[in-house]
């Protein structure tokens, strides 16, 4: 793991010093690009999830100086998934800790309140910025090139990031988002899945 952390870290090095050093506009974000790529792949292997994620931002910038919007929008979904990895760690450790807190009875009165509140603000926190933040850059990337269905299919991740936090106006926002954009894809069944659920959790608002 150590291993990995400090290659990562070296090529994060070599990277920020060819973008800080004299060269060809081009080259030095595609040898910059290269070696961001390796590493986020290092990080990964180590397990370091936020910090793969931090890396894969850097490298769609490098794509979208390059005008390589395509990898741009994969790098902020990988950034994405990163992060998703991160907060999915963090709640499982919340979650743990409420059953231990369950677990005595002189505590739990007083504490399983406090850590039903830490449970949300970690999903809402961890989950609900980074993840979706690069999910919105992915799909407006994909939107802008004319890939509607890779649109669509970050959009409706979104709308389930924010259903599991129970934001469930942003989730209607972003599943008819997506509906919209299967559709016009002839997409049917991914678009029906979608109004679905923009139905339900607008009758769970109404209520």
């Amino acid at each position: 793991m150590a291993d990995h952390i400090t290659k990562g870290e070296e090529f994060e090095k070599k990277a920020e010093k060819k973008l800080s050093g004299w060269g060809l506009f081009g080259s030095k974000y595609e040898d910059a690009a290269e070696l961001y790529e390796k590493a986020a792949n290092s990080f990964k292997l180590a397990k370091s999830w936020d910090k793969a994620g931090s890396i894969n931002i850097k490298l769609a910038n490098c794509h979208l100086k390059l005008d390589s919007k395509h990898e741009a929008a994969n790098a902020y979904a990988d950034a994405a998934n990163c992060y998703k990895k991160t907060s999915n760690k963090v709640i499982a450790i919340v979650r743990a800790l409420r059953s231990h807190v369950r677990h005595s009875s002189l505590v739990q009165a007083m504490v399983a309140p406090t850590s039903d509140a830490i449970l949300h603000l970690s999903s809402t926190i961890h989950l609900g910025l980074e993840a979706i933040a690069c999910l919105e850059q992915a799909a407006a990337i994909f939107l802008e090139i004319g890939r509607l269905n890779m649109a669509a299919r970050y959009y409706k991740e979104i709308g389930e990031l924010y259903e599991v936090d129970q934001n469930l106006q942003q989730a209607i926002e972003k599943f008819d988002q997506a509906a919209e954009l299967f559709q016009s894809e002839e997409v049917t069944t991914s678009a029906n899945q979608c109004r679905q659920k923009v139905a339900q959790f607008s009758a769970q608002l109404e209520q």
